[in-house]
């Protein structure tokens, strides 16, 4: 699913991921949670990519016990990302700035999901997040 950024088309996508989950019989919790994790991946890559194609790209992948949540977007990786070897972000890169209010989007999201890794490609930033059917 490509969505343009902006305008808030995030809702869009997590109207469909909240379809795709229910069809998969998640619990009505867990299903908020997944809705909100991918509405605050897609305003990060929104915030922080300067992607020429302003464009978010998202892919719902169905597993016997997991639903795979990727959304990509092309240009810069947030800040603190690590470099390209994939390790995603240090423990004091993980702690949100209080001060700026910036950096909670990341931690709310790891809190929400059962897995999240960042990985940079070769044209930006993709996020892959797990939840797994309970």
């Amino acid at each position: 699913m490509v969505i343009p950024m902006g305008q808030d088309t995030e809702l869009i996508a997590a109207h469909t991921l909240e379809q795709i989950a229910r069809r998969l019989n998640f619990r009505p919790e867990a299903i908020n949670q997944i809705k909100t994790a991918l509405v605050e991946a897609c305003i990060n890559a929104a915030e922080h990519s300067l992607s020429p194609d302003r464009k978010i790209y998202q892919r719902f992948r169905v597993e016997a016990d997991k639903l795979v949540i990727t959304v990509a977007s092309r240009g810069v990786a947030p800040a603190g990302l690590a470099s390209q070897n994939g390790e995603g972000l240090s423990a004091e890169q993980e702690k949100p700035d209080a001060k700026s209010r910036r950096g909670w989007g990341l931690k709310l999201i790891k809190t929400l999901m059962d897995e999240v890794e960042f990985e940079r490609v070769d044209d930006g930033t993709q996020i892959h997040m797990i939840k797994y059917r309970r």
